[in-house]
């Protein structure tokens, strides 16, 4: 289950990763606003970033979770069956 749960981990790293940089086009041509400062223009950019940064996250936290999840039930799971072995040679 250790694995499984390692597994998915890696997979949705991968995925964030790989949708980065398929998606770095989008991020390299934002629309410059004319007749704006370059403070407004940065902001414009920053708001930009963060709202694409936010929805590529939103696809793949689940799935994190739910390696996160299956990682400490397979920790409670290994160290349940130590303590049962332990339980087992005391008797």
């Amino acid at each position: 289950m250790r694995t499984i749960g390692k597994g998915i981990s890696i997979f949705s790293i991968i995925a964030i990763i790989f949708d980065f940089a398929l998606s770095y086009d989008l991020l390299s041509d934002y629309k410059v606003v004319e007749n704006r400062s370059i403070a407004y223009q940065s902001g414009y950019f920053l708001g930009h970033f963060i709202g694409h940064v936010s929805g590529i996250l939103s696809k793949w936290f689940p799935l994190m979770i739910l390696a996160i999840l299956i990682l400490i039930i397979a920790n409670l799971l290994e160290k349940g069956s130590l303590l049962k072995e332990e339980n087992d040679l005391t008797i």
